[in-house]
């Protein structure tokens, strides 16, 4: 059974992740601490494109920031592109 993380749990993963548990520790464990949620495709596709948002907009904070402070140099630039797509 794959479940969302609402919280980091050492054995398992952090805040956010998608992992497979059993279904009895989900059911038993993880779903009456409210520490999971239950794993849909809906979910799990609206989770990838909003961390394909963030990082777009990690990448233009950054830009902005190079273009104000007049720091802009080409190899931070390619090197941060590198990073994130």
């Amino acid at each position: 059974m794959e479940v969302i993380l609402k919280e980091t749990i050492e054995t398992l993963g952090e805040e956010g992740d998608i992992v497979k548990v059993k279904p009895g520790y989900a059911r038993n464990y993880l779903f009456p601490a409210n520490k999971a949620l239950f794993s849909t495709n809906v979910i799990s596709q609206n989770t990838c494109l909003l961390s394909q948002v963030l990082r777009f907009l990690f990448f233009l904070s950054y830009l902005l920031f190079q273009i104000v402070h007049g720091l802009f140099c080409f190899w931070p630039f390619f090197y941060v592109t590198k990073l994130l797509f």
